[in-house]
C-alpha cells in the first residue's frame, strides 16, 4: 500500500476514523478485509462510503463512461442501487464488527461530484484517513485519470491506496 500525506498535515494525531471509499463490488472486499484485520498496518473505526453514480453522470464522469452505461429511469436506478449497496454494506459491516471494528455505512446517491461529496463528508465526520483500493491499469489511468488521483489532489488528510491487478 502507498500512504500519501498532505504537506500541511499534522501527523501527531492518532487515526481514530478512516473513510473507506468503495463501490462495494466483490473485488474490493479483499481490501476492506485487509484493512479491518489490521494487515495494512492501520486499524481504526471505519466510515464505509459508497457513491451511487446517476445515469446522467455516466456521460459526465469519465470513469463511469469507460465502464459503459445505458439510459434507465433515474429514480428506478437510484432506488435499486441504494438498496443493493446498503445490503452489501451491512454484510461488510458484520465482518468488521466481528473483528471489533466499528463501522458506519454511508451510501450517497446525491448528484454532486464524487470527490466533492467525499471531501465534504471527510470534513463533516472528522475523518483522519481515506483508504481505498485501486484497480486502474496504466493506460486507463493516463487516458481517464483516476478517482484515487483526484482524491489525493484534494485531500487534507492522508490517503492510503493499495493497488491490485
Amino acid at each position: 500500500p502507498t500512504l500519501i500525506i498532505p504537506p500541511n498535515y499534522n501527523f501527531s494525531k492518532k487515526i481514530n476514523k478512516t473513510l473507506i471509499s468503495t463501490s462495494l463490488h466483490d473485488k474490493e472486499k479483499t481490501f476492506f478485509e485487509e484493512f479491518v484485520s489490521g494487515k495494512l498496518g492501520l486499524k481504526s473505526d471505519v466510515l464505509l462510503y459508497s457513491k451511487v453514480f446517476h445515469p446522467i453522470d455516466a456521460f459526465a464522469t469519465s470513469t463511469a463512461t469507460a465502464l459503459g452505461g445505458a439510459w434507465v429511469s433515474i429514480e428506478t436506478f437510484s432506488q435499486e442501487a441504494v438498496v443493493e449497496r446498503i445490503k452489501k454494506g451491512e454484510n461488510w459491516k458484520k465482518l468488521a464488527e466481528a473483528q471489533g471494528v466499528h463501522v458506519d455505512l454511508k451510501v450517497d446517491d446525491n448528484t454532486k461530484d464524487f470527490v466533492e461529496s467525499l471531501m465534504e463528508l471527510v470534513e463533516k465526520e472528522g475523518v483522519q484517513l481515506i483508504a481505498m483500493p485501486s484497480f486502474t491499469g496504466g493506460a486507463e489511468a493516463i487516458l481517464l485519470g483516476s478517482n484515487a488521483r483526484e482524491i489525493i489532489r484534494n485531500s487534507k488528510v492522508p490517503v492510503l491506496v493499495k493497488h491490485y491487478q
